[in-house]
């Protein structure tokens, strides 16, 4: 499980376990605000306000011809206020990485909510 604290504008970088080219799973748990992207060795997911009112929603980067673009998924987070911020408590969530197939996966507990979707190219982030 990745814990950290980022404050807004700044990255945050853990290395991943295990052999460049196995299977690994990311779990974390996070309460973002709306904007953030996470980026786990090519899975790149983005919370971003929803049609819904008073919600964050969880959009994947897919490859389209257009280039890569978000794809919302039906994952809604409730935003709520956190000190001064308003915050979404995300579920805890897995990737799954396969680099050898390049593909991974998206897990909310453990109920897939996305598959199959293609690793991305990333900033120096293979690994991490």
């Amino acid at each position: 499980m990745i814990s950290a604290a980022v404050d807004s504008g700044n990255d945050c970088t853990r290395n991943l376990r295990g052999a460049v080219n196995d299977t690994t799973f990311v779990s974390f748990l996070d309460y973002p605000s709306d904007g953030t992207t996470f980026d786990i060795g090519g899975a790149r997911l983005s919370v971003t306000a929803s049609r819904k009112p008073g919600y964050l929603q969880i959009s994947v980067d897919e490859p389209s011809p257009q280039g890569t673009q978000w794809r919302p998924l039906a994952e809604l987070a409730k935003i709520e206020r956190h000190d001064r911020a308003s915050l979404a408590a995300l579920p805890v969530l897995t990737v799954r990485l396969d680099p050898a197939a390049q593909v991974w996966a998206l897990y909310r507990f453990n109920r897939l909510v996305a598959g199959d979707l293609p690793l991305l190219e990333t900033k120096g982030a293979a690994g991490k």
